[in-house]
């Protein structure tokens, strides 16, 4: 009896080890590694050719990563080799800036006449703004001159007094015109007018506070020219706080400054 007992007691153990062996056979049989570019040897990743990829450890690597479930190992033999400088040009061309009035030569702001407006560092300005999405540069040639009596009724003044410019070297000079402040639906735009003073023109830059972003460069405003134009708001971003700039073209000195928005 004792001895019929032991008997079936191996025969239990023969078939547990076999059903293991059959789980494991089935479970590597049901991951399909080669589809996915490489094989596994002895639990170690090989590529399809034989070599040795990943040396694994109890399942992970050297620095303790697992296999993801996904993993997929790929062939040398399907990269491609890309030309660098139609990648550029595509870039360029998706990015039109010329009808933003500038254009991006390594990554400096330039006038479309190759005029250095605005020296980028890393793709910040010297004081930490980087260029807005929207980003225009406006051209002289389309200022306009306003009579400012008819728009001191419905504008609200950001800044109307004389302000001591340093002159513009690379656009990243300047002096705060005014306060910051907010705009909305119904002041959405800015007036910046040049009245009088010692520089030959006026250079204005529009910056997003909040999000650390140059929206508008006004460069070479003359005397008595004001632009009307200059448009910020976006109704999914009415908090977002301003800040206008401004500095001299041709000579440092007073000049005599108005900013609205209206």
């Amino acid at each position: 009896m004792l001895k019929s007992k032991k008997i079936v007691s191996i025969l239990l153990a023969m078939m547990i080890v076999l059903s293991i062996g059959c789980l494991s056979a089935s479970a590597e049989e049901s991951v399909d590694t080669t589809s996915r570019g490489y094989q596994l040897i002895n639990g170690d990743v090989y590529d399809l050719h034989g070599n040795l990829l990943l040396k694994m450890y109890d399942g992970f690597t050297a620095d303790g990563y697992a296999l993801d479930p996904n993993f997929t190992v790929h062939d040398p033999s399907t990269y491609v080799q890309i030309n660098e400088d139609e990648i550029s040009l595509m870039t360029t061309e998706i990015l039109d800036t010329t009808s933003r009035g500038y254009q991006l030569i390594d990554g400096d702001v330039y006038d479309l006449h190759g005029n250095l407006l605005i020296k980028m560092y890393d793709g910040f300005t010297a004081d930490g703004y980087t260029l807005d999405p929207n980003f225009t540069v406006h051209d002289p040639g389309t200022y306009v001159q306003i009579d400012e009596d008819e728009i001191s009724l419905m504008a609200t003044e950001i800044f109307n007094g004389t302000k001591y410019l340093n002159k513009n070297i690379d656009g990243n000079q300047g002096v705060q015109l005014g306060g910051d402040f907010t705009v909305s639906s119904s002041e959405p735009n800015w007036r910046l007018t040049y009245n009088s003073g010692v520089p030959t023109g006026v250079n204005f830059g529009v910056y997003n506070v909040t999000r650390g972003t140059v929206v508008e460069w006004v460069p070479k405003v003359l005397p008595g020219k004001s632009l009307s134009d200059v448009f910020a708001y976006t109704s999914s971003r009415s908090n977002d706080v301003y800040r206008t700039m401004g500095s001299a073209e041709g000579s440092a000195g007073h000049a005599s400054l108005r900013v609205v928005k209206c």
